[in-house]
């Protein structure tokens, strides 16, 4: 049986000697089919993860590869919003709203 995206994520991430916990197939209504990660770190520990997987993500997994952490969100919005943009372009992935908004804005809501 042929090995899904979920679990050459999580063979991917593991033979960088990430903490990841579990992975999921997922599809989006605008970038398809992707896989989120949840790593047993902070947010910068995950980020780094990311940025490494990034580049290879399309050939090594097949389909994009995002991350989620289970510790601090130990990052400035802007700090994250410039690494997610730098990850997301190395994939080929685009950010796009379905409605205009703020997403300056909609971040630091979200992060308080």
């Amino acid at each position: 049986m042929a090995e899904g995206p979920a679990r050459r994520a999580l063979r991917l991430l593991a033979s960088l000697g990430a903490p990841a916990v579990s992975a999921e197939a997922r599809e989006g209504r605008w970038i398809g089919p992707y896989v989120v990660v949840l790593l047993d770190c902070d947010a910068r520990c995950a980020v780094e993860y990311w940025l490494r997987v990034a580049p290879v993500a399309r050939r090594e997994v097949g389909v994009p590869v995002f991350v989620l952490w289970t510790g601090e969100a130990d990052l400035p919005p802007e700090e994250l919003g410039r690494y997610a943009g730098e990850a997301m372009a190395a994939m080929g992935v685009f950010p796009a709203l379905e409605e205009p908004g703020d997403v300056r804005r909609e971040l630091e809501e979200g992060w308080e």
